[in-house]
């Protein structure tokens, strides 16, 4: 499968993921939460190695990096929890404002790995102008 369609495959479960939030329970405190994303995370782990028949862990000059990843995606997704347990918050709304993290993915790919040179700058700053525009007019 190419890029592109993995990406489809991505946003889709990011998708599903982030409404399910809308299900959960306001009143679960939010270490559970994150014990049970974990749970399952792990576990994906584990079936994906058995799947492609890969080591479970491996150490490499970058192995640290996943952790920073999980300390990453764990406190956003307290901010999530935070938001969903605004008994006015829909589902519709916070989930767009959330997903603008677009921009800063976009803004330090740019930067960091030098991808101004590679891409169409008009493209990306009108996909950008779409993403703030969605944002704003939810609100």
């Amino acid at each position: 499968m190419s890029w592109y369609v993995y990406g489809l495959l991505a946003s889709l479960f990011l998708g599903i993921y982030n409404f399910l939030y809308g299900l959960l329970d306001k009143k679960l405190q939010i270490s559970t939460i994150l014990i049970g994303i974990g749970t399952g995370i792990i576990l994906t782990g584990i079936i994906y190695a058995v799947i492609v028949r890969k080591n479970i862990f491996e150490f490499n000059a970058n192995w640290w990096l996943p952790s920073v990843i999980g300390l990453t995606i764990g406190i956003a997704i307290i901010f999530v929890i935070k938001s969903f347990s605004d008994p006015k918050v829909k589902v519709s709304q916070l989930v767009p404002l959330i997903n603008t993290n677009t921009l800063f993915s976009v803004t330090l790919g740019l930067i960091i790995f030098k991808e101004y040179q590679s891409v169409s700058l008009i493209k990306v700053l009108l996909g950008t102008l779409l993403i703030l525009l969605g944002a704003i007019v939810i609100k």
